[in-house]
């Protein structure tokens, strides 16, 4: 079968589509709790608050790293926080707190197991408060508890539990990787298929080695792809300080998809952390096969993907640390004409967090020719396919199981 090949200034780039929407419901579930917490704060006259990583059950739950959802939900908890009006409190956010004994803390009832609050305000002088929450899934919800905590009698000054639905804009960002559907009527994806897809895929391959998947991602160095090494049911590969690399991208079906394509939680277009749903989406043809050197940014300018220590990725460089080390593609099909509604994609969204000091991120390399075309493009309301790909240091990704090609 013969697939075409494009390179990155022949691209066609989805700036508007013609699909409705959907409500970017973590985000402002997230937004608005934080803004209940800052209340609770404040009235509880706290000067200084912890804010790690929420606890969260993602390898039951969507088939993501553990601490990949705590990371994103404490991280934009951390951002609303410190963007309060009229705010008196300083935050110390997942930055901050590596040396904290965080990790014991699986859900609020085992805080009793740590050894004592005066732990944690040795560790930290001056910290008065602690911000502790859990995530949960139910059916087709996903449930965010946080408890505010006085340091020094542990006395619970609040608890705030949000509950919103199981979207796609929510798995993509929560690190997910599923097979929901394939075949022509593949764009017709349904709460309900999202839900089955999470609940089963404990059972299946990844979808990238499961043959039943249309789509494909590599990573390429040179011209040639990069192994695949397994862990569980994640795929990881290796990376090394200073390497550049690009990304191919496949489509084997016989129609049109476009591809929100991310790089540590970044859009590869424009550098910015958006709702997959709304971001700008490379269309990839029936059959064909798109590779994309680097970073699109303005005026058809292009920096190469380069593999940089962690607090010099670009994602780091925006305070936006808790999807480094991950490779995402969210597959959107093309919907038929005759059932396409048209609609105003929301304003991009962003957050903010604290730097991590190890490991690898993506940065820029080179310059490069990005040169791109604009269109009008009717994609799923839903994404079709999540594929998520994670990197790391080859030295410890080198002792998984290495797939065979």
């Amino acid at each position: 079968m013969t697939y075409r090949y494009f390179v990155f200034f022949c691209l066609c780039l989805l700036f508007w589509s013609a699909t409705r929407a959907e409500t970017p419901a973590l985000l402002h579930s997230v937004r608005t709790m934080g803004q209940d917490i800052a209340k609770g704060i404040v009235q509880g006259k706290l000067r200084q608050v912890l804010v790690p990583e929420f606890a969260d059950g993602a390898t039951r739950t969507w088939g993501g790293e553990v601490g990949v959802a705590g990371r994103y939900v404490a991280e934009q908890l951390a951002a609303t926080l410190t963007t309060a009006s009229k705010k008196r409190y300083a935050i110390r956010d997942q930055a901050h707190l590596r040396a904290a004994p965080f990790t014991e803390v699986t859900s609020l009832d085992t805080l009793a197991t740590l050894t004592s609050a005066a732990t944690l305000r040795t560790n930290f002088p001056g910290s008065d408060g602690l911000l502790l929450g859990t995530l949960s899934r139910t059916g087709q919800s996903v449930t965010i508890h946080a408890q505010l905590l006085r340091l020094a009698d542990m006395r619970s000054l609040g608890t705030y539990t949000s509950t919103l639905p199981l979207d796609g804009d929510l798995l993509i960002l929560l690190g997910a990787s599923l097979l929901v559907t394939t075949g022509p009527e593949s764009y017709k994806v349904t709460p309900e298929m999202l839900a089955h897809a999470v609940d089963s895929a404990k059972d299946q391959p990844p979808p990238l080695l499961n043959p039943a998947c249309p789509y494909h991602v590599e990573m390429l160095v040179g011209e040639a792809p990069k192994p695949l090494y397994r862990h569980g049911r994640e795929l990881y590969l290796p990376a090394r300080a200073g390497e550049t690399y690009q990304l191919r991208v496949t489509n084997t079906t016989d129609m049109r998809t476009a591809v929100a394509l991310f790089i540590d939680g970044l859009n590869v277009v424009r550098q910015k952390r958006v709702l997959p749903s709304s971001a700008v989406k490379v269309i990839i043809n029936a059959k064909s096969t798109v590779v994309v050197p680097g970073w699109l940014l303005e005026n058809n300018r292009g920096k190469a993907f380069r593999f940089v220590p962690t607090g010099e990725s670009v994602a780091a460089q925006q305070r936006l640390v808790s999807q480094v080390g991950l490779v995402t593609a969210a597959f959107y099909p093309e919907v038929p004409e005759t059932e396409r509604r048209i609609w105003a994609p929301p304003k991009p969204t962003d957050g903010s967090d604290g730097e991590r000091k190890r490991g690898l991120g993506t940065g820029e390399g080179k310059a490069i020719e990005a040169k791109s075309n604009t269109a009008s493009f009717a994609h799923a309301l839903r994404p079709a396919v999540i594929l998520t790909l994670r990197y790391q240091d080859a030295a410890a990704v080198e002792r998984y199981d290495k797939v065979k090609p």
